[in-house]
Order: structure tokens, then sequence, then C-alpha cells
């Protein structure tokens, strides 16, 4: 795991956690914790799982720096995943591909704002 103690420290910093507050998320040892971070040692599969949920990121971002087609959910209400989904999928296509919104772009993004607003 090229990078991975850095990411980890970069990543706990970047949320504002202390080694003991990320540890207790995750439910392993803060001196653990800082074996990751000193690169001492990788996580199990489960640790690494929980790390990644626990800094709101994918698991192949946490292991090795890669930038995931992943967007995390978690928390969200139904009709708002399925306007996020939709809108992806719009953006998505190939006729799509130009700097200017088209009119079904911009009523999408108008209701995921009106969904997660109120």
């Amino acid at each position: 795991m090229f990078d991975f103690s850095k990411r980890l420290l970069k990543l706990r910093k970047s949320r504002g956690l202390s080694q003991i507050e990320l540890a207790q998320k995750v439910q392993i040892s803060s001196s653990t914790l800082g074996n990751y971070e000193n690169d001492m040692g990788i996580p199990s599969l489960s640790v690494a799982e929980s790390l990644a949920d626990v800094l709101n990121v994918s698991l192949d971002y946490l292991a090795c720096g890669e930038k995931a087609n992943v967007i995390s959910v978690k928390g969200l209400k139904e009709e708002q995943i399925e306007l996020v989904t939709e809108l992806i999928q719009e953006l998505a296509r190939p006729a799509n591909h130009n700097p200017k919104l088209t009119r079904q772009q911009q009523e999408l993004l108008a209701r995921i704002i009106e969904q997660f607003v109120h």
C-alpha cells in the first residue's frame, strides 16, 4: 500500500480527529493506529474498511490513492439518492459533455438543491 501511512495521517488530521478518536471509532487501539500512520504495519481488510468508512473515503482511495467512482449515500433519503443518480446519468451522456448545462440538468440541480436545503 504505497503511501498508505501518509494518506491515513493526512485524512485523519483533515477530519479533525485525534489518534484516540479515530481509533475508538474503528475499535482499535491508538497505538495500533499510530503504527499504521508510522508505516509500521497495515490494517486487516475489515479495519481498513472501517477506517475508510469513518474517514468518508473509498477503500481504494485509502489504500492506493486512486479516485473512485463512488459517492457515499449514507444518510441520504431514497428520493435524494434517486435525484443524484439521475443527475450523474444525465451528465455522463456523451452528448452532454459541454460547459453549458442543459435545461434538464439545470432542473435536476434545482431539485437536488431543494432536497438538500430543506
